[in-house]
């Protein structure tokens, strides 16, 4: 929270907002570049992208390219992207300390 405040300060403009916009405008050269990709860590990010070709979201687009990404990069999507779908803010909060890039976004559970 302190970085994202410093960096608004400096930029005047927020780091997320800025952070997903630079992503969007790579996306497209990310996806090249995982469809390129072979063996067992292809066929794992293509399971990752599958939501992309099916939702038209720029959230769900973004969450697979970051996880995809992870794979790419010889990590586990898990310690990049988190999704908590618990509506308290605070439940997840330790949790997302732990991880290297984390977005919060309430999805709603359909029961």
């Amino acid at each position: 929270m302190e970085l994202s405040a410093e960096f608004k300060r400096i930029m005047t403009v927020g780091l997320l907002l800025k952070s997903l916009s630079k992503l969007d405008g790579h996306s497209s050269k990310l996806l090249q570049v995982f469809g390129k990709k072979g063996g067992a860590q292809g066929r794992k990010i293509k399971r990752i992208l599958i939501p992309v070709t099916k939702i038209d979201n720029i959230d769900v687009k973004r969450e697979c390219i970051l996880k995809a990404l992870s794979v790419y990069l010889n990590k586990e999507p898990n310690k990049m992207v988190k999704e908590h779908l618990d509506s308290n803010v605070d439940n997840g909060q330790a949790e997302m300390e732990m991880v290297l890039w984390c977005t919060y976004s309430q999805r709603r559970c359909r029961a």
